[in-house]
């Protein structure tokens, strides 16, 4: 498996597409690269009518299970610019449903970390069955994770709260708060972005499945 290990936190695309696949909002800097004048020249537009249209399948695919009410966290995508020495980028990419007030799916909202200059290692750890935990290895070697612990990680990433967590987990929010505050001391972070940074810069969290969680 893959990880990511550079100091620097690389670059991030938000937006929204609609059932039909059309974009109904985008950040600026995506709709630069894909050539746009301005985020309101992409929108009402589909993967197949930008740069990247020959992963135009690939993203639809991905768009598909987003629809279902599966969130879709950190899939490996290649994203083709509009112009530039380098015309092609790696990311990672989240994708999750939207809803309307009822509770309907009307499209999902994504977002797309740049990961190109950061260097791509192997064996970021491995699970002790035994010890039924998460050892790091490699630049991270010492650390080591709970099951509990990589699940809580693995929900902070994806952009839950603790609320949310602990109906996920059947534990009360303030048991999730405590086990969030343990794992900051654990990182040595500050805050849940900080935790976010971390477990996507270390690439920890491609070293597992990811839960198999479907909204609503």
């Amino acid at each position: 498996m893959a990880c990511i290990s550079n100091d620097s936190f690389p670059k991030q695309f938000s937006f929204a597409k609609s059932l039909s696949g059309k974009y109904l909002f985008v950040s600026e800097n995506l709709a630069e690269i894909a050539g746009c004048d301005s985020p309101a020249q992409m929108v009402g537009l589909r993967d197949v009518d930008l740069p990247w249209r020959s992963q135009a399948e690939l993203y639809r695919r991905a768009d598909i299970l987003a629809f279902d009410g599966t969130v879709v966290a950190n899939h490996p995508q290649i994203v083709t610019f509009v112009e530039g020495p380098n015309q092609t980028r790696r990311t990672l990419e989240t994708k999750t449903a939207l809803r309307d007030s009822h509770n309907q799916i009307i499209g999902l909202i994504g977002s797309a970390i740049d990961v190109t200059e950061h260097h791509i290692l192997k064996n970021p750890g491995y699970f002790d069955v035994t010890g039924k935990k998460f050892i790091c290895t490699g630049s991270l070697s010492g650390l080591t994770f709970s099951k509990k612990q990589m699940m809580l990680l693995q929900y902070i990433v994806m952009g839950y709260s603790a609320a949310d967590i602990a109906g996920l987990l059947n534990r009360s929010k303030r048991t999730i708060e405590g086990h969030i505050e343990h794992l900051k001391h654990k990182l040595q972070c500050t805050s849940k972005a900080e935790i976010i940074r971390w477990a996507v810069t270390s690439g920890v969290l491609h070293g597992i499945d990811w839960p198999k969680h479907k909204e609503g």
